[in-house]
């Protein structure tokens, strides 16, 4: 069925027979296209790359090259022109790349007749810097789209939010999840992702930051220095996680290290320490104390927008993490969730303090 569609697509230019007329015509086993090959097509020209296409779909690049070289054998026709700067669809494979997809969504429309939880229920996990921030906006725009989603948000604590996915996602294939993965544990969390068939999407990088009152003296400063801040009065966020994490075997293995820079920057001068962040921001606008988050918490913030707040990068050390978007590919992507991840995408593209970094 599949080859009859995207044969007659391209080839003769046309949409191809209806499914009726398909389901008649085909010979089951004369043709050797699997829906797998469709994946392949439509990521291909999504990233313009082999080896990016094989890594998001957990193939292998030689399985990938060898299924276009036979798909393209079978159809009769080009999909694809390899360039120096990329690898993209000639007007045929346009044609096909297009059809793929809407064969696609039309078998994700049947899957959700029997499921329909999975097309109006996301759950999301997140770290609190960025359900405070950008998050917020992301999913207003996404309900604006589609009104009747719901949409569930859980925070947890950074060095456990991970864990904490793995095992959600073990339970229903609908989590969605926002992390930052330092330079060091990436490599083995990407193996460990891989393993589970979870994607992992860069979204942006960001910094840790100094916050400060636009009274406190150092507001007058373009930066600060970790022993200037060392000393000074401190507010601490503590986030108390909603339930006991069970560690996995793999966290066992591979312990999240603290950044011993930021955690010592708290050794002196911890004055308050507040489980909310609106209280953290609210003490830090009266001047009661400093704090040092990632700079994406004050993105869109109202107390960094009426000028009660100023963010002081470190001039002498970095302390850089990275957000990535997190969800499984075990079962494709619904129309829906698809844009889901486009909103989180253009949240992080669009907002000028990660533009800066």
């Amino acid at each position: 069925i599949i080859f009859m569609i995207l044969r007659s697509a391209a080839i003769f230019g046309q949409r191809g027979l209806c499914f009726a007329e398909l389901l008649l015509l085909h010979e089951e086993g004369k043709h050797p296209m699997r829906l797998a090959h469709l994946y392949y097509i439509v990521e291909i020209g999504k990233t313009h790359s082999i080896s990016q296409a094989a890594t998001n779909l957990f193939v292998t690049q030689p399985t990938l090259s060898i299924a276009i070289a036979a798909l393209e054998k079978e159809l009769g026709v080009m999909l694809f022109e390899r360039t120096k700067t990329g690898v993209y669809p000639t007007s045929e494979g346009q044609k096909v790349i297009d059809l793929s997809e809407e064969v696609l969504n039309k078998l994700e429309t049947i899957r959700t007749i029997g499921t329909p939880e999975r097309r109006n229920d996301l759950q999301i996990l997140t770290i609190p810097a960025v359900n405070c921030s950008l998050l917020q906006n992301a999913i207003i725009h996404f309900h604006q789209q589609y009104p009747a989603v719901q949409s569930c948000i859980h925070e947890e604590k950074p060095p456990i939010m991970i864990d904490t996915f793995v095992e959600r996602i073990k339970e229903s294939p609908n989590w969605f999840g926002i992390c930052t993965l330092s330079d060091e544990n990436k490599p083995w969390r990407e193996t460990q992702f891989h393993k589970l068939q979870i994607a992992c999407e860069y979204l942006a990088s960001d910094e840790m930051v100094c916050i400060v009152s636009a009274d406190h003296p150092l507001a007058q400063a373009d930066h600060v220095t970790t022993d200037q801040c060392r000393t000074l009065p401190k507010i601490k966020y503590q986030y108390s996680p909603s339930r006991q994490l069970t560690t996995s075997e793999d966290s066992r293995k591979k312990p999240i290290k603290s950044d011993s820079i930021f955690e010592s920057l708290y050794d002196e001068g911890t004055v308050l320490t507040v489980s909310t962040l609106e209280s953290l921001k609210r003490l830090i606008a009266e001047d009661a104390g400093v704090t040092i988050m990632p700079s994406v918490i004050v993105a869109e913030d109202p107390y960094l927008r009426e000028g009660k707040i100023k963010a002081l990068p470190f001039s002498d050390v970095q302390m850089p993490l990275h957000y990535y978007i997190l969800y499984s590919v075990q079962v494709p992507l619904s129309s829906i969730e698809q844009d889901f991840i486009t909103q989180i995408k253009l949240a992080f593209q669009n907002c000028p303090i990660l533009q800066k970094r």
